[in-house]
């Protein structure tokens, strides 16, 4: 019952604080301040979340990417800070949930089963369970005063000159403010900030993550067959299988062993080709598929990995063919880097470049925990367990850089075999690089052989000084403030 209590008085309050601190804001100060006072809120409301160590690391990845967006207010910290609070969600939804991927899911549901929630949590008193009976008795008890009172109002108003002028000017003056403060964008806003409130604080009815969770495992469990006739055709169709699989992952590694001689020789040692439009093709087309071959290979050994032939007697020829096909793998990933690595040595650095690293790292993650399924007979669910954490810590990691800025100095700083792309680092990299271009204009116009790149510079200030008037301190962040410092001198 004081849950209860507790909820009703810190939804609105928290609706109320979400609104005020996002209005026509962007994501700054206020996403540091908003996410301490709702963790707070969150196991306050749930404290039995604060035994749950996915909770706990949930809300310190929360923090920490809140504390990013201060920082650099970078476009992965505020993606990464988003995904992290809707797992938050999830985590303290149900404290049995463990896989991020389905704590995730579940503070989706929560977002999406907002408007039967809402109703619900506000019409019905603690411990009952039809909010019909409440919503009742309050529309019968207003039916009852609203009009009696509308009636003496009416007659105070009518008798009493002077309370009839105080009384018009109070409603004009609540009337005007309504009108001028709550237009339509406003309704909307406040319309999401109640969503984010509820979904956070009030838990969703939906348990099906939680009963999917339930029956997973780690370790894989060999599946007994009763009948003795189903038993010869199981044993007689698993020798079939590990068969097909042998002859599928051995020819498969014999043509993956020849892709990666020609790599070894014609890309590991080999020149990255002379031209601009050929060296983009030559990477871009070639690290896509290359990616697509990966996964397409971590597939076949999990189809072939999923049941029983992990306990097929005499099944090391399977074994080491996959650990060989997962080595090759690896070599093959790396090649992607190297073809990464002559991209940038040519042209620089860009935001899919990067991309293309943390997506190798996480692919060399997923074949050594492929590896390790293999090895000792683990589960998928285990997989994607291990892969799901990966992915959302490599996510906080990438967020504690500033991109911007560290690739606007890579490409200004480093010589590449091409001439500086300023119209990339002018027009497509954020504002945050402002103070960069302004301090190096001089060297951007000698790499780049651009004729004038001050004018476009100049635009890109003008863009960003416009646009920082229209918000208060609470969208205040360090990368802002270091631009508008560095203007406020050198202009």
């Amino acid at each position: 019952m004081k849950k209860h209590l507790v909820a009703s008085i810190l939804f609105p309050v928290c609706a109320l604080a979400h609104n005020l601190l996002f209005w026509s804001e962007k994501m700054g100060l206020n996403t540091l301040l908003f996410a301490i006072f709702m963790i707070g809120a969150l196991f306050f409301l749930h404290p039995d979340s604060c035994h749950s160590r996915p909770a706990l690391l949930s809300s310190v990845g929360v923090i920490l990417t809140a504390t990013m967006i201060v920082l650099h207010n970078s476009l992965m910290a505020k993606v990464t800070h988003v995904l992290f609070f809707v797992a938050l969600i999830g985590f303290v939804q149900s404290r049995e949930l463990k896989f991020i991927f389905n704590a995730f899911s579940l503070g989706v549901v929560s977002l999406l089963d907002m408007r039967v929630k809402v109703f619900q949590e506000v019409f019905k008193p603690a411990g009952h369970k039809k909010p019909a009976w409440r919503l009742a008795s309050n529309t019968g008890m207003m039916m009852v005063v609203l009009p009696v009172f509308v009636v003496f109002f009416g007659l105070y108003f009518t008798a009493n000159q002077k309370f009839a002028e105080i009384s018009g000017q109070f409603f004009t003056s609540i009337f005007t403010y309504l009108w001028e403060t709550f237009s339509l964008t406003r309704l909307l806003s406040l319309a999401i900030s109640v969503l984010v409130a509820g979904s956070i604080l009030w838990k969703t009815s939906a348990d099906f993550f939680e009963k999917l969770e339930a029956k997973q495992s780690f370790q894989l469990a060999r599946q007994r067959v009763v009948s003795a006739k189903n038993s010869i055709a199981g044993t007689l169709g698993l020798k079939r299988e590990f068969q097909t699989a042998v002859l599928l992952v051995a020819s498969l590694n014999l043509l993956l062993l020849i892709v990666n001689i020609v790599d070894i020789r014609y890309v590991w040692f080999g020149d990255a080709p002379d031209n601009p439009l050929t060296l983009k093709q030559y990477v871009h087309e070639g690290t896509y598929v290359l990616i697509l071959a990966i996964l397409l290979a971590m597939a076949v050994l999990l189809v072939f990995f999923r049941r029983n032939l992990n306990f097929y007697p005499g099944n090391q020829a399977i074994r080491w063919a996959a650990y060989a096909w997962i080595v090759q793998n690896a070599i093959l990933a790396f090649s992607v880097g190297v073809r990464n690595v002559q991209y940038i040595e040519s042209c620089g650095l860009a935001y899919k470049r990067i991309g293309v690293f943390v997506f190798l790292l996480l692919t060399m993650f997923g074949l050594w925990t492929m590896y390790l399924k293999i090895s000792r007979k683990r589960s998928l669910y285990y997989l994607l367990f291990q892969n799901g954490w990966a992915v959302f810590t490599a996510l906080l990691l990438v967020s504690f850089i500033n991109w911007d800025v560290f690739i606007s100095r890579y490409n200004i700083h480093f010589s590449t075999k091409f001439p500086l792309d300023s119209d990339f680092l002018i027009e497509e990299v954020s504002d945050k690089n402002l103070f960069l271009l302004t301090q190096h204009r001089a060297e951007i116009e000698r790499k780049s052989g651009a004729p004038n790149p001050g004018y476009p510079i100049e635009q890109k200030w003008k863009r960003f000084i416009e646009k920082q008037k229209e918000y208060s301190w609470l969208s205040w962040n360090w990368s802002d403030h270091r631009n508008l410092k560095f203007h406020s001198q050198a202009f």
